[in-house]
């Protein structure tokens, strides 16, 4: 009979033979048919060849190759749960401290800045961030969002038009009840929740009182909550505002030093901010590292942007895939020298022109829809600033796509700054591109430069 060392050394010759011929399950095998992970023969454990005796004798262990897949696992994971993947790239890296412009409420957006990585790091409770169009809350709220998925925490990321879309689809279609419950459901439960371009003049009824149901149970059990508006706190709906005033809950930061006071820009006008932005002030250098073929770049948009300016036909569009070169700058250039001028222009950065649209669709809305759309349509100068930042649903789309389709048809001035890859996006179809690469219409305008506004 033999002894259990000698059946051991037999089971152990056994399993060295099978690793050393490859001897893998089939579908570990790359379609090569090669071993992908050397370590472990892409059996995803390790066995310790040690002796009998050994503390780890019989021992099995995952191999590194089955962390690193898990860790990849469960990153694709925050990812699809986050909703961001249209904001990927708005983190706190990509974000000038300072702001926008940084020569005129650099304090107030640092201390913003400062308090929203604060959060990141450890959110808790409820976090409004109050500001005007264009001040910088959206990146903010998705830094925070993004931080929190860097950091393993599961985020829920969306722009309150869409929550309102899916809660009055449920409203009126109970073939859909299902579905919307499902993301009710979601954003009453997500770990750390952000309600992006949040205004209560948007919600019918209806749809208010679901969201005003889910917000509730969220500041009952003090579930992390960032919300985003450009609405005066005064003029919020009375539950939002009680729960951000309530100090053992919320917090309200700022991103201007106008922000407490609200915000009585009328839909078109130039920002104060924008309002000081000028040919003089454009900085043609760039970084300190700056090529001379990226200096070259913002000379030229600089040189045609003064050329439009004095004889303003048909489309300029401003291009970079980058932010803080010197888009939005041209275009509000442009847009100051023609007010001087006496010629009226509307000023509209397009993610803020469609909440503000969305907004007077709700029931209850007294913003008249038609009358609005008609004044954008028939403006005789337009800049649409940031296309493509916008959501991306249908009715966006097909608003944006009847606005610019009318104001090319009828040779109106239109200027447009984007970051969106345009010959990508007529290749996938968008009649919004294929619209902007008509040469007959205007001039595509490429700035090459990195972000260069803490450099300014």
């Amino acid at each position: 009979m033999e002894n259990i060392r000698d059946i051991i050394d037999k089971l152990d010759t056994v399993e060295k033979t099978t690793l050393s011929n490859a001897s893998i399950p089939p579908n570990s095998i790359s379609e090569s048919g090669s071993i992908k992970c050397k370590i472990c023969g892409d059996l995803g454990w390790i066995t310790p060849d040690v002796s009998i005796d050994h503390p780890d004798f019989g021992s099995h262990y995952p191999c590194v190759c089955r962390t690193q897949n898990s860790a990849s696992t469960n990153e694709k994971r925050l990812k699809e749960y986050s909703n961001l993947s249209d904001l990927s790239d708005y983190t706190f890296d990509t974000l000038d401290p300072k702001g926008k412009h940084p020569k005129i409420n650099s304090e107030v957006f640092k201390n913003a800045f400062k308090e929203s990585f604060e959060y990141s790091i450890h959110p808790s409770n409820w976090l409004l961030i109050s500001g005007p169009h264009a001040s910088g809350k959206t990146h903010l709220a998705a830094a925070i969002a993004n931080q929190c998925m860097t950091s393993g925490v599961p985020v829920f990321f969306i722009h309150s038009t869409d929550l309102v879309e899916e809660l009055r689809r449920a409203s009126f279609n109970e073939s859909n009840t299902s579905e919307t419950f499902d993301m009710t459901s979601h954003v009453k439960l997500a770990p750390v929740l952000v309600l992006d371009d949040f205004s209560s003049s948007m919600q019918s009824n209806w749809a208010m009182d679901k969201l005003l149901a889910i917000l509730n149970h969220r500041a009952n059990l003090k579930l992390p909550t960032v919300i985003t508006t450009a609405e005066k706190i005064e003029s919020l709906h009375p539950f939002i505002k009680s729960r951000v005033s309530d100090n053992n809950l919320g917090k309200t930061i700022y991103t201007n030093s106008n922000s407490s006071e609200g915000s009585d820009l009328t839909i078109g006008e130039l920002p104060p901010d924008i309002k000081r932005m000028t040919f003089d002030s454009f900085n043609t250098k760039g970084l300190p590292n700056s090529t001379n073929a990226n200096k070259s770049s913002l000379e030229t948009a600089l040189k045609t942007a003064k050329i439009y300016a004095d004889h303003p036909e048909g489309w300029l569009t401003f291009y970079s895939p980058n932010t803080g070169c010197g888009k939005t700058h041209l275009a509000a250039a442009i847009s100051n020298q023609m007010l001087n001028n006496g010629q009226k222009v509307f000023f509209a950065v397009v993610p803020e022109l469609m909440s503000y649209l969305g907004a007077s669709i709700s029931p209850n809305s007294s913003l008249d829809t038609e009358s609005i759309f008609l004044q954008l349509k028939q403006s005789p100068f337009m800049v649409l600033d940031e296309l493509g930042e916008e959501r991306q649903t249908a009715w966006s789309q097909d608003k944006l796509a009847q606005l610019i389709v009318h104001r090319q048809n009828h040779h109106l001035p239109t200027i447009i700054t984007t970051r969106m890859d345009i010959m990508d996006m007529a290749k996938k179809g968008s009649s919004i591109a294929s619209r902007l690469l008509d040469p007959n219409m205007g001039q595509i305008i490429e700035i090459d430069s990195s972000d260069y506004r803490p450099g300014r």
